[in-house]
């Protein structure tokens, strides 16, 4: 069975500190459903750990959100995938 990892260990891993959903939301005053649909309309982009787990990377999301994103694609469903 493979190991879950806290959010420190994926920060180490992954080589920044990616944070949730729920994190995102409280952090930028946003309900759950706006950043999901921020999302779906690729005004931001997320990173997918797992089949149903997104993360977001702050720093990225912030520019996003600010509208100072300077590498957006603009696509629907922005979603990378993490291996």
């Amino acid at each position: 069975m493979a190991k879950k990892l806290t959010s420190q260990q994926a920060a180490t891993q992954y080589g920044t500190a990616r944070i949730s959903l729920q994190e995102a939301a409280a952090r930028y005053g946003l309900s759950d459903r706006t950043l999901r649909r921020y999302l779906a309309e690729g005004r931001i982009s997320a990173h997918r750990i797992g089949p149903r787990v997104l993360r977001f990377d702050p720093a990225e999301l912030e520019a996003q959100l600010t509208g100072a994103c300077v590498n957006c694609s603009g696509a629907t469903a922005n979603i990378e995938e993490d291996t």
